[in-house]
């Protein structure tokens, strides 16, 4: 098959007339989650504070699988 036949059966996309809707901004999500009005120390407190909490919770599930092994019968 050359080429020409291969763009010949290819269907075009439906025509819709309005846009995709808009992205929300920077502004806006800082807004939904309310940080828009917090200082910038307090705004990297708290993005700390979330890391902090998700590197304890990935270590605990760590070390629960370490304790895990060692309860595997021999075979």
């Amino acid at each position: 098959m050359s080429l020409f036949c291969l763009k010949s059966i290819r269907k075009k996309p439906e025509y819709t007339p309005f846009p995709p809707p808009q992205q929300p901004s920077k502004v806006d999500m800082e807004l939904e989650k309310g940080t828009y009005f917090l200082a910038e120390s307090e705004r990297k407190k708290a993005k700390r504070a979330s890391e902090v909490e998700n590197s304890e919770v990935k270590s605990k599930k760590r070390q629960l699988e370490k304790r895990a092994l060692a309860y595997i019968p021999p075979e």
